[in-house]
């Protein structure tokens, strides 16, 4: 399977894999973040100027994971710096990311412990 790196310069460390409930599709979608001005004229109309850069964003979810690793996520996401980042699944392309936004939530599967978690990402320059 696809590997998927996360962290700092060369100290990148794989994530768990993507998981969903069975008969789920695991979600990995990316997009992009078009940077829009929009401005409103005198006349009432309205005129819209497109950014030439516009960001990607990568969203990641699991399901079902352990405490352990939720804990391999979180120490990647507290660091609050740029991290580098790869998702095998989409291209060996690697990016500088930050994490926009991180869940976590306890989930109780047929009497095990386990927590689903949602991380979202945005591609910054380098």
């Amino acid at each position: 399977m696809a590997d998927i790196k996360l962290g700092l310069y060369g100290a990148e460390v794989t994530l768990p894999q993507v998981n969903a409930l069975i008969g789920s599709r695991p979600p990995m979608p990316r997009g992009k973040r078009k940077q829009v001005e929009m401005e409103t004229m005198l006349d009432g109309s309205a005129r819209g100027n497109a950014k030439e850069y516009s960001p990607q964003t990568f969203s990641l979810s699991w399901a079902q994971l352990s405490a352990a690793d939720v804990t391999t996520i979180e120490t990647e996401v507290n660091r609050n710096v740029r991290l580098h980042y790869q998702n095998a699944w989409h291209s060996a392309t690697w990016y500088w990311v930050i994490v926009a936004d991180f869940k976590v939530d306890p989930a109780n599967y047929l009497g095990t412990m386990y927590y689903s978690v949602s991380l979202e990402l945005l591609e910054v320059g380098p």
